[in-house]
């Protein structure tokens, strides 16, 4: 039995490479498209870190303040 090398079975398919490659090239223009229009879309919440600081400082002074009148002992106002 003999065998040979054919160097018609490694040629590539010109014609569906290019097919595969503007398909490719199709779907990351739509991916690109779809998250863009997802970007836009997007609600992102608010980072106001001044306000909200502000608030749970105020809520924690005002537990402190509660504190220093309903409970007399310090050593408990110490742990609560």
């Amino acid at each position: 039995m003999s065998s040979h090398y054919d160097d018609r079975l490694h040629l590539r398919d010109h014609q569906a490479r290019m097919t595969h490659q503007l398909e490719r090239a199709e779907a990351r223009e739509d991916l690109k498209l779809r998250y863009k229009n997802y970007k836009k879309e997007a609600k992102y919440p608010s980072f106001d870190a001044k306000n909200r600081f502000r608030t749970l400082s105020m809520i924690s002074r005002f537990r402190r303040a509660h504190l220093c009148v309903a409970v007399p002992d310090s050593l408990l106002r110490k742990l609560a």
